[in-house]
């Protein structure tokens, strides 16, 4: 849950992922924008 709301929390204020950033969280990240995008597509072609 708690990379959700940083992931959510970092979107919401432009931050970026960096050098400091740990490889699990930017996996995590890349994943979840995936799985936003996916979802919002879907949600466009259902209407």
């Amino acid at each position: 849950m708690a990379l959700l709301e940083e992931f959510l929390v970092r979107r919401r204020m432009g931050m970026r992922e960096d050098a400091e950033t740990e490889a699990r969280k930017v996996d995590a990240f890349l994943i979840l924008q995936e799985q936003m995008e996916r979802e919002q597509r879907d949600a466009t072609t259902n209407d």
